[in-house]
C-alpha cells in the first residue's frame, strides 16, 4: 500500500496474496521503491517501482541466483549487494545500467544490509558484529565487538550520527 502522508489516502501498489513480498526499500529520494520476493523452491528477486505523476512503473533488476539481498545506494547509479557464493557472504556494489557487480570484501559470517550515506559508507552487521564499509578508504571497520549484543542501524537525518540499539543487563537502551 501506498499511503499519503497529508491526507492518509491510500493506493495498492502491488498485490501480495501469497505474502511472497518480504521487504521493501525506498531510496533517499523517495522515487523508488525496491521490493523483495521469495518464490517458493526460487531464490529472491528484487522489483523497482518508480511512480512519477502517480502511475506506478516496475522494472526487474536482473541479478544473480547468489543475491541474498539489495538495497540502495546514495549514488544512483548504483545498489548494493550481498552475494553468497563458494560457502561465503561477499559484499558487493552493483552498476544500475549492467549485470556485473564488484566485490569489495568477503566475509564466512553473514553480513546483513542497513543503511548508506552519501559519502559512500554502508551500515552492515558481519555475523553479530556492527560495522561500516568505507568505499572511498576500501575499508571494513567494526564498531561493535562481538559480546555486545545490537539492533539494526542507520545513519542519522543529517548522516554524521550513527544510531542503534544496544542490549545492556536485559534491557534495550
Amino acid at each position: 500500500q501506498r499511503v499519503n502522508a497529508h491526507n492518509g489516502e491510500q493506493q495498492q501498489v502491488m498485490a501480495n496474496p501469497d505474502g511472497l513480498i518480504t521487504a521493501l526499500t525506498i531510496s533517499g529520494k523517495g522515487a523508488l521503491v525496491m521490493l523483495q520476493k521469495q518464490q517458493v523452491r526460487a531464490n529472491r528477486y528484487f522489483s523497482e517501482l518508480n511512480w512519477p505523476n502517480d502511475q506506478p512503473q516496475t522494472d526487474m533488476i536482473s541479478v544473480e541466483r547468489t543475491v541474498g539481498a539489495m538495497m540502495f545506494s546514495a549514488d544512483p547509479t548504483q545498489k548494493w549487494l550481498v552475494q553468497l557464493a563458494g560457502g561465503r557472504y561477499h559484499l558487493a556494489l552493483l552498476q544500475t545500467g549492467g549485470r556485473q557487480s564488484n566485490t569489495l570484501f568477503s566475509s564466512e559470517d553473514p553480513i546483513e544490509l542497513y543503511d548508506s550515506n552519501a559519502d559512500g559508507q554502508v551500515l552492515l552487521s558481519v555475523g553479530p558484529r556492527l560495522a561500516m564499509w568505507s568505499q572511498t578508504k576500501q575499508q571494513l571497520t567494526y564498531l561493535t565487538d562481538p559480546t555486545q549484543l545490537v539492533s539494526r542501524a542507520s545513519f542519522s537525518q543529517d548522516q554524521q550520527q550513527i544510531l542503534f540499539g544496544e542490549r545492556v543487563a536485559g534491557q534495550w537502551e
